[in-house]
């Protein structure tokens, strides 16, 4: 019995081995995939404090045009410097020319907005903490089934930007990034926590397309993690 629970003792082991290379390999992964996604601060061109034509949608659904001010991808928080905590995940500063006001809009009282080419959709993200309060978040690749990049300052770090410095090699240095699928009327996921329950979370996303969950659920070879951008180019093209 002794040896007998040895063996089983011996099994497990493996298998929790097997798991953590599993999901190892995924996080390694996902972390490539990342970076692929980077966003470009230099093209269109972003200067912060600068005004730039666009429009704000109101939770009715109606669009004002009107001028948006560049701010700062996301709240900094260093020792060494001043937190900036008004940014363009928590805020949007909005010039309406119709009425010669400013209004300093939050992500609970917009749909979305549109400033220097970039559009920002209000959902529930915090940063992984989901219910915990709604996010302005960029997108960088529209569909259906959206990609979205949510920025993280990166702790005590000089916050200057170089004089040779690019705005997008400046941005990158002072933050990190998530990765985060979402499609209207679900609950937001971000990369990192796919490897993890991979197959419900998918399939969720894509709920309404019942034979694309089906194949997810059931694991059928190309529908796994990696396939990760062909499931939602099928799902986005309707097939």
């Amino acid at each position: 019995m002794v040896f007998g629970a040895r063996l089983g003792y011996l099994y497990q082991v493996i298998q929790n081995q097997k798991t953590m290379k599993k999901l190892l390999f995924f996080t390694l992964g996902l972390m490539a995939l990342s970076q692929l996604y980077a966003q470009n601060w230099d093209t269109p061109s972003y200067e912060k404090g600068k005004q730039y034509e666009g429009y704000v949608v109101l939770n009715n659904g109606d669009t004002i045009p009107g001028k948006l001010t560049a701010q700062y991808p996301a709240d900094l928080n260093s020792k060494n410097h001043v937190s900036v905590m008004l940014s363009n995940q928590t805020s949007c500063l909005f010039y309406n020319p119709a009425d010669n006001k400013t209004v300093r809009y939050k992500p609970k009282d917009l749909k979305a907005y549109f400033l220097a080419g970039r559009l920002y959709v209000s959902m529930d993200y915090s940063g992984g903490l989901v219910g915990k309060g709604k996010s302005f978040v960029l997108l960088t690749a529209a569909g259906k089934l959206a990609k979205y990049t949510f920025y993280l300052c990166k702790p005590d770090l000089m916050t200057n930007q170089g004089s040779n410095e690019s705005t997008t090699d400046y941005y990158n240095r002072i933050y990190s990034t998530k990765t985060i699928y979402y499609r209207e009327g679900s609950v937001p996921v971000d990369q990192e926590s796919m490897a993890l329950g991979f197959k419900n979370k998918m399939a969720g996303l894509v709920e309404d397309n019942v034979p694309l969950a089906t194949k997810i659920q059931n694991k059928e070879k190309g529908y796994r993690l990696m396939n990760m951008d062909k499931i939602i180019a099928e799902y986005n093209n309707g097939n």
